[in-house]
């Protein structure tokens, strides 16, 4: 959960997962479920708030490439006004 003035408030970001059981996003059965939106990504749109430049993003977070485009101009996930 994210508050403050310039959030994207009332949306969800990424796909709600289903949580029946043997959806397409649960692993291995017993309920574990894949998220849809990478920690990685999260975490590189508050480091663009906080002021790090999108090209240390891949320094700060290794895996960042596999989930977003560093040179795009578009934010990681959209849920801060910057």
């Amino acid at each position: 959960m994210v508050m403050g003035g310039p959030i994207n408030g009332g949306q969800i970001f990424g796909d709600y997962p289903s949580l029946a059981l043997g959806s397409e996003y649960e692993l291995g059965g017993g309920g574990l479920l894949l998220p849809t939106t990478s920690v990685d990504e999260y975490f590189a749109e508050l480091a663009l708030w906080f002021g790090v430049a999108p090209s240390e993003l891949s320094t700060i977070f290794p895996n960042i490439g596999n989930f977003y485009d560093t040179a795009s101009s578009d934010l990681p996930i959209g849920f801060l006004n910057i």
